[in-house]
């Protein structure tokens, strides 16, 4: 996918350090922001990565496997997002998963806006979920989000 910046990073915030790396993903948004994960797990010193996965079933999830690897590492949190439990209903979800849909409400519980020259957003999923949480992420962070299409 082609990576669109919604405002360039001013050269003094792009001179700082990214300490904390917040993603939202849709179904197979989740691919480019999987190697970025991986690249902060690899070595000492990785970015704090929040990652906010949205499906609409715990089977629709892609690399989850993986992604649960990825999250044994301190510097990682995945909260998959599901929209529909369907036959799980009545079945208490993992400690990982929410049942619903990524709002304002949401971000603002999971990302928060201070320190903001040492933050930046990605968001990746299917073209109206990027519209909508991307009006949401470019109120929050307006210099730091990077939505990919």
């Amino acid at each position: 996918g082609k990576l669109r910046r919604e405002e360039r990073l001013s050269k003094e915030e792009g001179k700082g350090v990214v300490k904390e790396v917040y993603m939202i993903a849709g179904g197979t948004g989740i691919a480019p922001m999987l190697q970025y994960i991986k690249s902060q797990t690899a070595g000492r010193g990785g970015a704090n990565v929040r990652l906010l996965y949205a499906n609409h079933t715990l089977g629709d999830i892609l690399f989850k496997k993986e992604l649960d690897t990825l999250a044994e590492a301190p510097n990682v949190h995945v909260t998959y997002v599901v929209s529909e439990v369907g036959s799980e209903e009545g079945v208490a979800l993992p400690s990982d998963v929410v049942k619903g849909r990524i709002d304002s409400e949401m971000v603002d519980e999971n990302f928060s806006t201070e320190n903001m020259d040492t933050k930046i957003v990605f968001l990746c999923g299917p073209p109206r979920m990027n519209e909508a949480i991307g009006k949401i992420l470019r109120k929050r962070f307006p210099t730091n989000t990077f939505i990919f299409s």
